[in-house]
């Protein structure tokens, strides 16, 4: 049985992608002016990628996070501010780690480009 693999722009820096069958979204801004769906249509995801805590990345995510029970990925401090925020599940890294979300998905923290 082959799972459906895809990336769906949501607008702004926001992204949705399913693979393996898990879905991801990245830096959930979903209020923003371009995203093709409103958080009311956010009903399932496995996982939340955000990239650092300005609002137009950081976006919805505690929403989507309890509402989902995604789990939440970031830099420690941010997933530090995000459980104090109510969000159960986070994985906090390190700029240069990386983490396995599952067996065949891995989550790269890179630098910044200068």
């Amino acid at each position: 049985m082959s799972t459906q693999s895809y990336i769906k722009w949501l607008g702004h820096a926001a992204f949705e992608i399913m693979l393996s069958g898990k879905k991801i979204l990245i830096d959930p801004w979903i209020s923003n002016p371009l995203s093709p769906v409103t958080l009311n249509e956010i009903t399932s995801v496995d996982y939340i990628l955000v990239t650092h805590d300005h609002f137009d990345h950081l976006g919805e995510t505690v929403d989507i996070a309890k509402k989902t029970n995604a789990t939440v990925v970031g830099v420690f401090e941010l997933v530090n501010y995000l459980s104090e925020q109510g969000v159960k599940n986070t994985i906090g890294m390190n700029v240069g780690g990386s983490v396995k979300l599952t067996s065949e998905i891995e989550v790269y923290v890179t630098p910044r480009a200068a």
